[in-house]
């Protein structure tokens, strides 16, 4: 388990983070702990096989020409009350990209951009490809995305969302919510 004190925290070994072991983050105060990515960098990639559980954090302007600007996730992530914002991603997911397990509960997931020019499934705010994603009691606002899905997208894997509001959206296609094939 790591404790992180309220601050914000950015630059050098503070983005670009892989972690490859099981733990627990866990945040002063969500308003209070704050990981700035400074557009530079993701800030959380979470390798295969593994499970973490972020609890009271804000990530802010993460960045990636990829997949997961504030989360790439490729195995079991638990985030409660935190808060993804400004994040951004070229291609897919610009606040989360889960090809894993994605639990998130009473978080905001707002302001996030999925900034590419694909046509395809993409996703401003969160984006389940294959997985297995529940959203609970949560806020998904204000994301963009230049292709689809400017809140959620799920493909080929299994959503359930409940209590949330999903609202201020916008995609050229699907501006709340996506499901490609999926639950």
């Amino acid at each position: 388990i790591i404790h992180i004190a309220n601050g914000e925290y950015s630059g050098v070994n503070n983005t670009n983070i892989t972690l490859a072991k099981d733990m627990s983050i866990v945040g002063q105060s969500s308003a209070g702990t704050i990981i700035n990515g400074t557009n530079t960098n993701w800030i959380f990639n979470i390798l295969p096989g593994v499970d973490v559980k972020l609890s009271n954090l804000t990530l802010t302007n993460g960045y990636t020409t990829t997949t997961g600007g504030g989360i790439c996730n490729q195995g079991s992530v638990t985030l409660t009350g935190c808060t993804i914002m400004d994040c951004s991603a070229i291609e897919y997911g610009g606040g989360i990209y889960s090809k894993g397990n994605c639990i998130i509960t009473d978080c905001n997931i707002t302001r996030n951009k999925q900034t590419g020019t694909l046509d395809t499934f993409a996703s401003g705010g969160i984006i389940n490809d294959g997985g297995n994603c529940t959203i609970t009691r949560s806020d998904i606002t204000y994301n963009t995305a230049n292709a689809n899905a400017g809140g959620i997208a799920t493909q080929n894997g299994n959503c359930t969302i409940t209590d949330c509001e999903i609202l201020y959206n916008y995609a050229n296609h699907g501006a709340g919510i996506v499901n490609y094939g999926g639950n």
